[in-house]
Parts: C-alpha cells; structure tokens; sequence
C-alpha cells in the first residue's frame, strides 16, 4: 500500500536546500551592506575634497594645510608659483584614503575683455 506524503530523506534533502539558500542570501546582504558603506565613505570623501578645493581655487596664495570636513579629515600641500599650482589632496582618516592631485590656475580673461 502507497501512502501519499514526503519521505524522511525527501524532507531533510528539502530542509537542508532551504537552509543553504537562506545563508546565501544572508551573504549576500552582508557583502551588499559593506559595499553600501564603502560607497558612502567615498561620496562623503569626495564631498570634502570638492569644498576644499573650492575654497583653495578661490584663494590668491593657497598655503598648505589640514581640516575635517563633515567628519572626514582632509590634508593637502601646494606646490609651485606664479599662474599654476598644484595641489594634492589626501582625503579620509586611518581606513582607505582617497588621493587627489589638482592644477589651479587663475580663471581665463572674460570674453571682450581687453588685454
């Protein structure tokens, strides 16, 4: 006589299929998760590099030096004279830090300005 239903075996190789894909998509959220906050470390890096640049960009005599911007330390030097300076940038505190190497230069003359 054949009872319907599911064997012991066909249950537990059931169970265990179940359990190997709920840890895989525990692995994946994990791994998704720490992508997700090294991204926003790096916008958040970016930021700051962006608002110390603007604020050097605008200076007439950029000086070396160091702030924390948004709680994101950042540090440069510049270097060289007359028109072209350039200026390198470390971004970010004892875990990845982000480089950054910029030229500044005065802004061209407006269009129809004289000479």
């Amino acid at each position: 006589m054949v009872r319907p239903g599911f064997t012991l075996v066909e249950v537990a190789v059931a169970l265990g299929l179940i359990a190997l894909a709920a840890l895989t998509a525990g692995a994946a959220a994990t791994l998704s998760a720490g992508a997700l906050a090294r991204a926003e470390a790096r916008e958040a890096a970016t930021a700051a590099a962006e608002l110390v640049l603007d604020s050097l960009a605008q200076e007439v005599d950029p000086r070396p030096g160091s702030r924390v911007v948004d709680g994101v330390p950042v540090e440069w030097s510049v270097t060289g004279g007359g028109t072209v300076r350039v200026c390198d940038l470390r971004v970010g505190g004892t875990g990845e830090a982000l480089a950054f190497r910029v030229y500044l230069a005065p802004a061209p003359a407006a269009l129809g300005a004289g000479p």
